[in-house]
């Protein structure tokens, strides 16, 4: 790989002296920390959608009036979990 940006260069130059790596290293290094980082949220997302389509399917099986207070069956008369 052959970047040609400046900045970039200057980058990876003021990080493999702060580190003590190779520039070359320092790219490395910081491709993959990134890289872990994007994977990551990547996963959150797909279950947040997984989460909420499963609210969806099951929400009917509760049969619960639209204007239900969701959280009355699980609690007791005195605010207790059931």
């Amino acid at each position: 790989m052959n970047i040609k940006n400046d900045y970039a260069h200057e980058l990876a130059k003021e990080l493999s002296q702060l580190t003590g790596e190779s520039q070359t290293q320092a790219v490395i290094v910081s491709l993959e920390e990134r890289l872990r980082r994007v994977r990551r949220e990547k996963e959150r997302e797909k279950k947040v959608e997984a989460l909420l389509a499963l609210g969806k399917r099951t929400a009917p099986l509760l049969n619960l009036p639209k204007d239900a207070d969701h959280t009355a069956w699980m609690y007791d008369e005195n605010g207790l979990p059931i």
